[in-house]
């Protein structure tokens, strides 16, 4: 069987990208490149890149032969779409779009030119980023398909930067024809029902280290780099041969980050709806809101961390702060790229829809507890719901207009006694109206509101917070807590403004996770009554 491995950089800028990063003084692209030559069922191996990447490609790999230009950068929907899906989600599949890590930069019509051009068999589809991809894995990957002729596809279900997807030329023609991508194969549709591809032919065995990590080993990010760089000292001198287990080993159990990975940013407590899975409205949850300078501040100590990701979130909803595309379009000036936004949708201004088609936003998470409008006024304290999805429609028109793939539109769904039996049918619904309907479990924020629940999910055996390491809450007054269940602001750690970001980080929080570490959440305050410890 002739293989031909395609490294994609299609979702990738045209100057910071996996040719110019370094890991190690080496490009990026180059150990993926040297990882991959390892593998010995790959024919041949290209790079698919645009025009506009060619001179920082020749400038890492010395062979022109190599390369695979797709022509001038265009547009193309489904990879801009993918490529902020990604960013927004963490496992290798199961994310906004119901993506997967195998469509990112997988341009179907591009890979199907090139799978033709050199009359291969089969294209195995590698992220460009991934300069620990284990070849040994790869040999796997093609025997299995290699092996069994009535299969059209492998997977490796392996941890970011770590896995691979081999598709055999007839499937990437009908993919190409339809202009999919692959993570239609791995992820449910409603409208097409199948059994989970993890448990098919399809799927590549792999260590279970591999699969079940939670760590991201993609080399896309300057934090990225820096954070694998150091926890890999370790394979000084045997990296480049290390195995996918040796490389999880040595760098998947890190403790925090230097700065936080998310930051929940809350603009105002002000809400046009008072849901009973909310503290909005709570008399002690009443916050000014947060000034212009406070938010450039913020955004300025955020974005030393080139793969930062901040939600507008919190109590109250952003689109009702006066200043909101004023502190969207701060974010941007910083160089924050992901920035995401919850909201239910009723803003007071009529314009504020087409402006956050036009600030940017990647991610409009959009509060809709219901299929049938008595339902959504019973959980919302507001008969809105019509309004609502007129909302959608417009935030949908004012994107294709704009000529957009993004916002992703993420209607949001809080699973509670007083919906369940709506849920199936909501989820489908907007599965097929926008790509994507993500369902969340509500909580009580520490006591402060009643339990609305179906049933308390946390696993039977405590451990530390698993958010503790990565993410951070600012109230719309400045303070930094704990996390975002502390909706009264009873824990602050510290305040913008009089400390960094950083400061609090390494300081306040640092202190915390020894706590945790040592078993003394019951110490903690809040801690010992948080049921939410356990969400990633």
């Amino acid at each position: 069987m002739k293989v031909c491995a395609a490294i994609v950089m299609l979702h990738e800028a045209g100057r910071d990208n996996s040719a110019t990063r370094r890991f190690r003084d080496r490009p990026v692209l180059d150990w993926t490149r040297a990882r991959l030559s390892s593998a010995g069922g790959i024919t041949a191996t290209r790079i698919v890149c645009f025009d506009d990447q060619l001179e920082s490609v020749h400038d890492a790999v010395d062979d022109p032969a190599a390369i695979f230009s797709a022509g001038p950068r265009s547009w193309l929907p489904a990879i801009e779409a993918m490529a902020v899906a990604r960013r927004w989600s963490d496992g290798w599949r199961g994310g906004l779009l119901n993506s997967s890590e195998y469509d990112l930069g997988c341009d179907t019509p591009t890979l199907l030119r090139l799978t033709t051009s050199l009359d291969a068999d089969a294209v195995l589809s590698i992220n460009a980023s991934s300069g620990l991809i284990d070849p040994v894995l790869i040999d796997r990957l093609i025997t299995q398909l290699e092996d069994n002729a009535d299969l059209e596809m492998t997977f490796l279900p392996a941890a970011p930067g770590l896995g691979a997807m081999l598709l055999r030329r007839p499937l990437l023609a009908r993919l190409a024809g339809a202009n999919l991508t692959p993570g239609r194969l791995l992820s449910y549709q409603p409208d097409a029902p199948m059994r989970d591809p993890l448990a098919s032919p399809s799927c590549v065995a792999v260590p279970l280290a591999v699969a079940r990590s939670a760590r991201s080993f993609k080399l896309d990010s300057q934090s990225q780099i820096a954070r694998l760089g150091g926890s890999l000292m370790s394979l000084n001198g045997e990296l480049m041969s290390s195995s996918a287990e040796r490389v999880i080993a040595s760098g998947g159990q890190l403790g925090a980050e230097p700065l936080p990975r998310e930051i929940v940013l809350e603009l105002t407590t002000r809400r046009a709806t008072s849901p009973v899975f909310s503290a909005a409205g709570r008399s002690e949850v009443v916050r000014s809101d947060m000034t212009l300078a406070v938010a450039r501040t913020i955004f300025e100590q955020a974005a030393i961390r080139d793969d930062v990701r901040i939600t507008l979130a919190g109590v109250g909803d952003p689109l009702l702060h006066d200043q909101c595309s004023e502190i969207i379009a701060a974010a941007r000036e910083a160089g924050v790229c992901s920035v995401g936004v919850e909201t239910d949708l009723l803003p007071d201004d009529p314009g504020a829809i087409e402006r956050i088609i036009e600030a940017g936003i990647e991610v409009v998470s959009v509060h809709l507890p219901a299929a049938l409008p008595a339902t959504y006024a019973r959980l919302m304290g507001a008969d809105a719901m019509t309004q609502v999805i007129a909302n959608i429609q417009r935030l949908a028109s004012a994107r294709a207009t704009a000529g957009r793939s993004v916002p992703i539109i993420a209607p949001t769904f809080v699973k509670s006694t007083l919906n369940l039996a709506e849920l199936e049918g909501w989820y489908d619904q907007w599965l097929r109206a926008v790509g994507t309907a993500v369902i969340v479990a509500p909580t009580t924020f520490g006591g402060l509101i009643a339990d609305v629940s179906v049933g308390d999910m946390s696993p039977p055996a405590r451990v530390p917070c698993r958010r503790l390491g990565s993410r951070m809450t600012i109230l719309s007054d400045g303070r930094v807590v704990r996390c975002e269940e502390d909706a009264a602001g009873t824990s602050s750690m510290g305040r913008i403004g009089e400390q960094t970001i950083e400061e609090i980080w390494q300081g306040a929080f640092q202190r915390l996770r020894v706590l945790h570490a040592s078993n003394q959440w019951q110490t903690c305050g809040d801690c010992a009554r948080c049921r939410e410890w356990h969400r990633p």
